[in-house]
């Protein structure tokens, strides 16, 4: 209920949230018995509090995802400063002057990067850079292609700089400032992105600018605590922690005056997607998801394999991490490849009646007339016309069945007419309902005797009575027309069959009319 107030209630509600983190605020400033990591953690603690309450103001699902995700990294921050505070184990990782920072509290450290790209990835546009309807290089799932890409991308700085020994070398310091660093890039790719969109509707690109700056302040501020904690600066730390503060914020405010969620109104026609160029899409996908990947294992690999210059488990631990990353898009992948490929067998076959729809034809038609006997030389690329036809079937009297016995019954007629016509069919060609009771047989008979006792089987067979669940008898007749495959392909084929089946249907109507 909270989530319907108006934004002025809602902005005033998100104020009273950010109160504990003021007072807090300012008992780190006045209170002169707080130590520098007792201060930074009653901050955290207080920031999480706020972000999570705030979340539960926004009108938005994008402000409370992001204000969540933002409460989880700075709980996490929380969480492992105070197991850093109550342990006595001297294990872990050890600062330049002897001090050292427990194993928990670096895995706590670490992770709470993930929630921070997780937060850039949701502000990222819905397409590349150049408008939000150009096809991906990847198909969905931003946050798993940011983690992916930039672990692949830390792994390689750690592999291939001196920064991956300043970060092996024990000093958590440098490994926290590293994804910093890395969350601060991510940060302005996305306001890069942002800018250079082509959606022009007024402040609508403001909230994602307004989180960039927000998380980046978060860095930011998480850098100048940690090397003015490590310099013994004073006044190093403590703007670092109002940097922090104020990172949390702007991003509470933004998210609680974001308008709420509308659903905009359908338009009366689908748009039409715009594509990324095919060289630019399989160039991206192969930097990007196996060329990068699979040079930080080998560089890894050599380097284990030599011994000397062997990476440490900070740098390890990011390989690793961006191969599994690697393998899970890999594996979404053949997912989505399995489902595009059951959408499309789905688009060729006709639900009701097992028939081939008008694209599977069309794409069938594509395939056989268009092949070549085996043996001779290559044709101009033309529709061949040997001994391929045309057989367009249109019941009679089937609007009678659906209004004497009902829909069901009509469309049990119609599976059982697929049938009949399928079984007269094999292995001469393939059937297709191109909607209603109208089908068509596109089949390869080189000789006219055969394609007319085709013809008479059809006329022969699927007239006979059907019998429905209910007990009950149905029966309809056929009107069918023929045409021989020419030049003009399918489309010309089917046009001279209509023309030919509507004549042979007003000639039986004139028939039964005397």
């Amino acid at each position: 209920m909270l989530r319907h107030r108006t934004g002025r209630t809602r902005l005033l509600l998100g104020c009273a949230t950010l109160l504990p983190l003021a007072l807090t605020w300012l008992w780190v400033l006045l209170g002169p018995a707080a130590t520098v990591t007792v201060a930074v953690v009653a901050g955290a603690f207080a920031a999480a509090g706020a972000a999570f309450a705030a979340a539960v103001l926004s009108p938005t699902r994008a402000g409370r995802c992001a204000l969540r995700l933002v409460g989880t990294y700075l709980a996490a921050t929380a969480l492992g400063d105070t197991y850093w505070l109550a342990t006595s184990s001297d294990t872990g990782l050890r600062y330049v002057d002897g001090q050292f920072e427990p194993g928990p509290t670096v895995m706590l450290g670490l992770l709470r990067y993930l929630a921070l790209l997780a937060v850039l990835a949701n502000q990222t546009p819905a397409g590349t850079t150049g408008g939000p309807a150009r096809r991906r290089l990847y198909r969905g799932r931003p946050t798993v292609v940011h983690l992916h890409l930039t672990a692949t991308a830390v792994a390689l700085v750690l592999l291939l700089t001196p920064l991956g020994r300043a970060v092996d070398d024990g000093t958590s310091w440098a490994l926290f400032c590293t994804f910093d660093l890395l969350v601060l890039v991510d940060a302005a790719a996305v306001v890069w992105r942002r800018l250079a969109g082509r959606e022009t509707a007024r402040g609508a690109h403001l909230p994602a600018l307004l989180t960039a700056v927000g998380v980046s302040a978060l860095v930011v501020g998480d850098v100048g605590m940690v090397v003015g904690q490590t310099a013994g600066s004073g006044p190093g730390w403590l703007a670092g922690l109002c940097t922090t503060l104020g990172g949390v914020v702007l991003l509470v405010l933004t998210h609680l005056g974001c308008p709420a969620d509308a659903r905009p109104a359908p338009s009366a026609l689908p748009a039409v997607p715009a594509r990324t160029p095919e060289a630019l899409v399989v160039a991206g996908t192969l930097l990007t998801q196996y060329l990068a990947p699979a040079a930080t294992a080998a560089i890894a690999g050599h380097r284990i394999a030599l011994g000397t210059d062997a990476p440490g488990a900070a740098t390890l631990g990011t390989v690793g991490t961006g191969l599994v990353l690697a393998l899970a898009l890999a594996g979404l992948r053949v997912r989505d490849a399995h489902r595009d490929e059951h959408a499309a067998g789905s688009a060729r076959r006709d639900d009701l009646t097992g028939a081939y729809t008008r694209r599977g034809l069309r794409d069938l038609a594509a395939q056989v007339l268009a092949a070549e006997p085996a043996g001779l030389l290559p044709r101009p690329r033309a529709p061949r016309a040997d001994g391929w036809h045309v057989l367009l079937a249109d019941l009679d009297g089937f609007k009678a069945v659906n209004d004497t016995h009902g829909h069901a019954a009509g469309d049990e007629v119609l599976r059982v007419v697929a049938s009949r016509l399928a079984a007269v069919a094999e292995g001469h060609g393939v059937v297709a309902r191109l909607g209603g009771d109208e089908f068509v047989l596109l089949v390869h008979v080189p000789d006219p005797v055969d394609l007319t006792g085709l013809l008479h089987r059809l006329q022969a067979r699927v007239p006979e009575p059907v019998r429905l669940p209910s007990g009950s008898v149905a029966a309809v007749g056929l009107s069918t027309g023929t045409a021989a495959v020419g030049a003009d392909g399918l489309p010309g084929a089917l046009h001279v069959a209509d023309v030919r089946m509507y004549a042979h249907k007003q000639a039986r109507r004139h028939a039964r009319d005397r």
